[in-house]
């Protein structure tokens, strides 16, 4: 067995055994400074309301499709990407 010690750095949720994650049971966990969700609490603290920027990068169509699918979406090429050029002979 290893005698070193190591510090990580990491998440809350990695660190309390989010994504699967879990510390063999002879680790001992210390946190110091600030959390990362205390910074996220505050953040949205100070800057409410907080608003979603109108870009007009995203338009949305009627989708049969799942959420999770970007498969066959129909996209405005006029809004999203420059048109494509002329076929050459």
């Amino acid at each position: 067995m290893l005698n070193e010690t190591y510090r990580i750095v990491t998440t809350s949720y990695v660190a309390n055994g989010g994504d699967g994650f879990t510390f063999d049971s002879t680790v001992k966990k210390e946190t110091e400074g600030v959390v990362d969700n205390e910074v996220v609490i505050e953040y949205v603290r100070k800057m409410s309301p907080i608003k979603e920027p109108e870009e007009g990068r995203v338009i949305m169509y009627d989708n049969p499709r799942p959420a999770n699918s970007t498969a066959g979406l129909p996209i405005d090429a006029n809004k999203t990407s420059p048109k494509p050029s002329a076929a050459k002979p």
